[in-house]
């Protein structure tokens, strides 16, 4: 008898079914039985596998309305009579019971949709698991919606075993399904909060992952020593070594331990030598590190050089890259410029930050004196070429404009702020309008989130955009809400019954309340990362207002000199001081030219005009 389930119920097995259906009751009275059997699954059908639990002869009285009465005019029960109803002096089935089982069987089978509505049928009207059997079929849960690629769901039921603590059955197998998750939803901070709740030899597989995750969690919260303390637990031999690491120097940074900050770069740069030179293991490193060992001992400086020519993993190339951007950082904080510079120069032109190192490395050489204005300004002469016109950098022009008014290079320091004003007065105005026309940060998140995935938005725009997205803790945020609208998606175009069941209504809210959240949380952030660049543009455009205040009072003075003659002597002892070309060194007039293969390596040939 075919039959199709409307309701959000549970279907009852079709095992079980065809076994009633064969019984030697059913065998023994024709058509009668058939009908009867009939109008009994149409029961079962109907109200979700309750009555389907029962034994045969309990379920047909019931079915039929006829129960006690058939079996008080033939001087016996239909259930008794037969021999059909429940045997005395054995407990009635827990229909609980008889559907996890049936959904681990379905589990086992990979038909995780049918052993989804079951397991969710024992635990649908409870708060919190009563019993071992509400346990199994909340962990449970978690485990059939990771199977269907639903993570979010299944967060939502490995949630309840870890808020109910250790006394749940499944509290520390949770754990590694929590880790798990985090690969596929990191911007959840509720479940960075639940893994912090183990302890990692708790999770034995994975206590170096579990380590970093607590670290993690810890940072963001700004428990700074306990993060130091859970980062420090991660073992070299992990895949996460490099990333703990870095997060160690950076947790030393805002520590204001500078020092340590240093020794944790330092260590990823020793990592990364070693690594390139076979020595995988915490043990071959310690090794290799004794007297006898073959591990060459190395200067930062030559750690750095070294991983420079190597051709190394790109993880491994990454991190590096990054602890030398940091150290560079952290050395330009000290005021130390010389040594901060030589950090930066070790950026390589293909690498990960080299536009970063390139900037940053122009203040420094700026801060060494004049000597080392020439290289400051190839440096801004590179960034300002057509091969990064999108690239956002409002603070080149103003430092190229500081620089040359400093040398009284009046009239092409006047040009870098009108290139400043020309390229950013129109997107300052632009990004505020974006600040003032949305109070509600969320719609605001929701423009920004359409015009970067405009392809007629202005490039500048875009490449804001793009930078604030790419702010780590925005783009984690932005992930995890990217899949749980893939999520929701999933279950309300999926072409079955499940997707009209009371589960998917019941994921579905619960997914749709935490997007909403994280929705709330995304657009706080994002109004304040936009609210900050627009305050520094503002910023910037103040300081050009300056600068152009300044040159016109220097200007006047500057004339002055040109009448009495003191310009004419200045410029003749210019000439006498132009740069020899030697073998290293050409010089080549830049007629707005530029050559790839020349990027980074300009050099801006200026002589002070200012009267001394």
């Amino acid at each position: 008898m075919a039959f199709t389930l409307h309701c959000p119920s549970v279907q009852p097995h079709p095992k079980r079914l065809a076994s009633t259906r064969s019984s030697s009751f059913m065998k023994g009275r024709g058509a009668l039985a058939t009908l009867i059997f009939g109008l009994t699954l149409s029961l079962c059908v109907r109200t979700a596998g309750d009555v389907c639990a029962q034994p045969m002869g309990q379920g047909m009285g019931q079915g039929m309305g006829m129960g006690q009465g058939m079996g008080q005019g033939m001087g016996m029960g239909m259930g008794q009579g037969m021999g059909m109803g429940q045997p005395s002096g054995q407990e009635a089935i827990n229909p609980a019971k008889q559907n996890l089982t049936e959904a681990l069987n379905a589990y086992k089978r990979g038909d995780f949709l049918r052993a989804s509505l079951l397991l969710f049928d024992i635990i649908k009207d409870k708060e919190t698991a009563a019993d071992p059997i509400d346990e199994q079929a909340e962990y449970t849960l978690g485990k059939t919606f990771y199977r269907l690629n639903l993570y979010q769901a299944s967060l939502e039921f490995f949630v309840r075993v870890v808020k109910a603590g250790r006394q749940h059955r499944y509290f520390k197998a949770t754990c590694k399904w929590l880790y798990y998750l985090s690969r596929k939803i990191p911007g959840d901070d509720v479940l960075l909060e639940r893994i912090a709740t183990y302890q990692p030899q708790e999770c034995s597989e994975f206590q170096n992952e579990i380590s970093f995750l607590r670290g993690q969690n810890f940072y963001k919260r700004g428990q700074l020593e306990d993060a130091l303390s859970d980062l420090g637990r991660v073992s070299r031999d992990n895949v996460l070594y490099l990333k703990a690491t870095f997060l160690k120097g950076v947790t030393y940074s805002r520590l204001g331990d500078i020092k340590s900050a240093l020794t944790a770069f330092a260590q990823i740069l020793r990592y990364s030598v070693d690594s390139y030179n076979g020595i995988t293991s915490s043990a071959e490193a310690a090794f290799a590190s004794q007297a006898g060992g073959s591990r060459e001992q190395m200067s930062t400086a030559k750690l750095i050089d070294t991983i420079s020519q190597g051709d190394y993993k790109r993880d491994v190339k990454y991190f590096s890259q990054l602890a030398v951007l940091n150290m560079a950082r952290l050395l330009y904080e000290q005021n130390n410029n010389r040594k901060a510079v030589r950090y930066y120069d070790y950026i390589p032109i293909e690498g990960f930050f080299w536009l970063e190192s390139l900037f940053e490395s122009s203040w420094a050489l700026f801060r060494m004196g004049e000597a080392y204005h020439e290289k400051a300004l190839g440096n801004l002469q590179t960034l300002s070429s057509p091969f990064f016109a999108d690239e956002y950098s409002p603070e080149a022009p103003i430092l190229r404009a500081v620089i040359l008014y400093s040398r009284c290079e009046f009239d092409k320091s006047e040009e870098a702020v009108r290139d400043f004003r020309e390229i950013y007065g129109p997107l300052y105005k632009q990004l505020s309008s974006y600040v003032g026309d949305f109070s509600d940060p969320k719609e605001l998140y929701n423009y920004l989130r359409r015009i970067q995935a405009d392809p007629s938005a202005s490039a500048r725009v875009s490449q804001i955009l793009n930078a604030l997205f790419e702010d780590r803790e925005l783009k984690r945020i932005n992930a995890h809400i990217t899949e749980m609208e893939r999520e929701i998606t999933v279950i309300q175009k999926a072409q079955s019954s499940w997707a009209t069941s009371d589960l998917a209504n019941y994921v579905i809210q619960t997914i749709q309340f935490t997007k909403d959240t994280s929705f709330d949380r995304a657009g706080e952030m994002a109004k304040r990362r936009l609210e900050r660049v627009v305050f520094e543009l503002g910023d910037l455009m103040k300081k050009a207002d300056a600068i152009d205040v300044e040159i016109a009072s220097a200007a006047r003075t500057d004339a002055k000199l040109e009448l009495s003659g003191v310009e004419v002597q200045r410029q003749l002892a210019a000439e006498a001081k132009k740069r020899t070309p030697d073998a290293e060194h050409i010089f080549w007039p830049f007629e707005g030219e530029y050559w790839r293969d020349e990027l980074g390596y300009y050099l801006y040939s200026i002589k002070s005009r200012c009267g001394r």
